[in-house]
């Protein structure tokens, strides 16, 4: 047998075949990316217990309890970006279609089905023994997946609109309105975003995309004028101190956060904040814990590890528009977009500047979820730079 690497009859590497000649020159990819990853979470790990162990105690009498479960979910994402990083990313465009099949199916067992586990009043998360799992956080990156071959594959043809933005727009808009069905207009209002940016890099002409951006502004618009929780967090919004023990409560008590912290904090363990006074400090206003234990400089320092991670992500895509690799490009530009978008709207709601959300922040937030699909889509990220390191 020949030391070459196996190649299918397309002359392509199967995803997963390696031989003893390709190992020796493949490399483990993207090393600053890596290592940025490394230390968000352990920035995540080191808040995390920070920031729950209080309610963790009066809740299940385990200060860790939270931090175990968190960290399991962790060990899983890592194995999970470990092998997203082997498969090869051209492969991604032979399985988008099991995989649209697979998501839409899992955001009809919540809706449908008993397995959907109603929190709050919402339907976003399945229940599995246990544990507890939200396929939006699946879709999240399968939509980005198939965007990113879809656009790979249409050439000129993103140009005409019957052949370009519809038919991708319209198989996005069936997941979406499915997951504003939960109801979750946040994670709905990211894909959207992501959408659009994607669309926009990939071709689609800006008036087409106009035209979009208005007809769903439109239908979300109605959609939160005709759902009362929704309107209130818009009002609340706009004068957060008319309810200051109702509705503002949270949004105030993230501010009051925020600035108790200061320039330099109040040091690690110290927030008063999150002794029973904000709301889940662990969750999605895990920020405005990090911002008062460890203050500006520690919220900048956490901003810039994102702002390294998103770089390098748009770094990759760039790179893979040079090598002609237009499936690694539109991967790699998608998961960087997701990233900042998610970023973006966490910290503005934690701030006071975007009306409340329930968004995690990425790789630091609990939830299992959201923390899998992210170290997984860093994975598919390291993927598609290895493959710029073996040309």
């Amino acid at each position: 047998m020949h030391s070459r690497d196996v190649e299918d009859h397309h002359g392509v590497q199967s995803p997963l075949s390696w031989s003893a000649s390709s190992m020796r020159r493949d490399s483990s990819g993207d090393q600053v990316l890596i290592i940025v990853t490394l230390l968000l979470l352990a920035v995540g790990i080191m808040m995390m217990y920070s920031s729950s162990a209080l309610l963790a105690q009066r809740t299940y009498d385990d200060a860790a309890f939270f931090l175990k479960r968190q960290s399991m979910w962790i060990a899983v994402g890592l194995i999970l970006l470990y092998a997203f990083s082997r498969f090869q990313h051209q492969y991604w465009k032979n399985v988008i279609g099991p995989l649209l099949g697979v998501g839409l199916a899992l955001l009809a067992v919540v809706l449908l089905s008993p397995l959907g586990e109603p929190i709050n009043g919402s339907r976003r998360w399945l229940r599995l023994g246990v544990m507890t799992v939200q396929p939006s956080e699946f879709v999240k990156v399968m939509l980005i997946i198939y965007l990113a071959c879809y656009l790979a594959g249409r050439g000129e043809r993103i140009r005409s609109f019957v052949s370009g933005a519809l038919p991708a727009v319209l198989v996005v808009g069936v997941f979406v309105g499915l997951i504003v069905c939960e109801p979750d207009l946040g994670t709905a209002v990211v894909i959207l975003i992501v959408t659009a940016g994607m669309l926009f890099i990939g071709g689609v002409p800006a008036w087409h995309l106009a035209g979009l951006s208005t007809a769903t502004l439109a239908m979300c618009v109605y959609r939160v004028t005709q759902t009362a929780y929704q309107r209130q967090r818009v009002l609340t919004f706009l004068n957060p101190g008319e309810d200051p023990q109702g509705s503002g409560y949270q949004t105030i008590q993230s501010i009051l956060a925020i600035g108790k912290g200061g320039v330099w904090g109040s040091g690690l363990g110290e927030s008063s904040q999150k002794r029973l006074f904000l709301p889940e400090p662990h969750t999605d206003f895990i920020f405005a814990v990090l911002s008062e234990e460890l203050g500006l400089i520690g919220g900048i320092l956490l901003l810039g590890l994102y702002g390294l991670l998103i770089w390098r992500g748009f770094r990759i895509s760039w790179r893979s528009w040079g090598s002609n690799d237009l499936l690694g490009h539109y991967l790699a530009y998608g998961i960087a977009l997701l990233f900042v978008v998610q970023v973006l709207i966490n910290v503005g709601v934690v701030s006071g500047m975007l009306p409340a959300k329930g968004l995690p922040l990425p790789l630091l937030s609990y939830g299992g979820s959201s923390i899998v699909m992210n170290l997984a889509a860093i994975g598919i990220l390291i993927s598609i730079s290895r493959s710029q390191e073996r040309v």
